[in-house]
Order: C-alpha cells, then structure tokens, then sequence
C-alpha cells in the first residue's frame, strides 16, 4: 500500500506486480520456515490420510504440515526439466452420457460467464459493444480450444478467465499485442517442467489466500458495472 507510488525506471513495479510480488514474499518465508524446520513435527506425517490418525494434536500437525510447507509436492524432484506433451499422452479418452450431460451444462455456465466478461472488458478499455458476431466467434473460439485441451489431456477446458478483467485494471494493458506475446511466452514456458513445480510447491493457504483477494477485486468490478444501467429502462 505504501510502495505503489513508488516508481523503478519509471515503472511503478510495486502497483502493477502487488499480486506476484506478495506472494513471492510468503513463498519465500515459508521456504526458509520450511527448511528451517519450523513445520517439522516428530512422529506426524503430512502423506497419512487424517482419518488414519488417531491423535488430535498429530490431525492439527498435519494440517499444517500440508496447507504450509513448500515441499509438500515431490513435483520437483520428480518432474523432468524438458517435457513436450502430445495428443493422447494419457491413452484415448472414454465419453459417458452422465459425464457428457453434465459438461454441457457446465459449458452453458461457462459461455455465459464469457459474454458477461467480454463485455465488462470493453467497457474497461473503453472499446465498443462487442456485436453478437464478435461475441459467437470468442464463443467458438473457446470451445475449440477446449477440444484441443481435450486432446492434449490437459483436463481443463478453455474459457475466458474473469480474473483477467482485474489484471487488465491493474496493468493499464490492453493491446492485443501485448497479449498475444505473454500467450506465446506462456506456451513457451509449458514446456519447462521444474516451472510446473515451483507452482506446485505453493503452499495452499498462500494459494487460498491469493484467490481471496483477486476474487474481492473482482467482484468489486463486476459490481461497478452497475452504473452503466439505464436506470429509465427498470
């Protein structure tokens, strides 16, 4: 709060970068406490199943043990530092009726939630009303890249993530070729695998945390977005 006046080569990095920054800073103190041994706990074990364990203050060791350490993954070790995936690298898929039904509905949910931020954004950047054209083809556009996740066995879909609309708030960074380049370097890093598991070693309550706050921010934006009703129409 006090640093985001604060200007770097005419850059204020501690406003644009709040988020990242923050969490490297916990990250990095629950590393040092978690080699320092402040989460270690003589004869509790964060990899037993809590319901296996019989003694209270063991369960609360644990817990912590889990939600706090960031070694808590053994993707580090384990992981490879090159890895290009491919299609069908976990064997071909299998379609149910009951798990075909419920990811239509979840589709549903999903392409409404796109049109709500497709058009939060242009009023963001100030940019016209997307048109029912430009709306079909993002629309499109988002199931077809959900195909490709499908092939690729990534087990996500593609859809248009609402927490952008509050990085694009915070950054003052709309131009599509700004966007198109963190894509490409986004793809490019997909295929470092220790990159994987640095994210991986984040502790959860970090994680939980984060999620807290870029929902509230978005949330408040998504409620700004009231002002631009005409009142005269209710």
């Amino acid at each position: 709060m006090y640093l985001r006046g604060v200007s770097i080569f005419g850059h204020r990095i501690f406003r644009i970068y709040a988020v990242p920054l923050s969490a490297l800073i916990v990250w990095t103190y629950a590393f040092f406490l978690t080699v320092g041994g402040a989460y270690d706990y003589k004869g509790c074990n964060a990899d037993i199943p809590s319901s296996n364990i019989l003694i209270n203050e063991c369960k609360k060791h644990a817990y912590t043990m889990k939600h706090c350490r960031t070694d808590a993954s053994n993707a580090w070790t384990t992981s490879p530092w090159l890895r290009i995936p491919y299609p069908f690298q976990w064997g071909f898929p299998y379609f149910h009726m009951r798990t075909c039904i419920v990811m239509i509905f979840v589709s549903l949910v999903a392409s409404v939630d796109s049109v709500g931020t497709y058009h939060a954004t242009s009023m963001l950047v100030n940019a016209k009303r997307p048109t029912r054209g430009v709306v079909s083809r993002g629309v499109a556009l988002e199931g077809f890249c959900s195909l490709l996740a499908g092939i690729w066995g990534s087990g996500t879909g593609s859809t248009t993530l609402t927490e952008n609309i509050h990085t694009i708030n915070i950054t003052k960074v709309a131009n599509r070729r700004a966007l198109a380049i963190g894509a490409l370097f986004l793809i490019f890093l997909s295929f470092v695998g220790k990159l994987g598991a640095i994210l991986a070693s984040i502790p959860q309550a970090l994680a939980a945390s984060v999620l807290c706050f870029i929902w509230a921010l978005t949330v408040a934006l998504g409620l700004s977005n009231l002002r631009s009703i005409n009142h005269y129409l209710l």
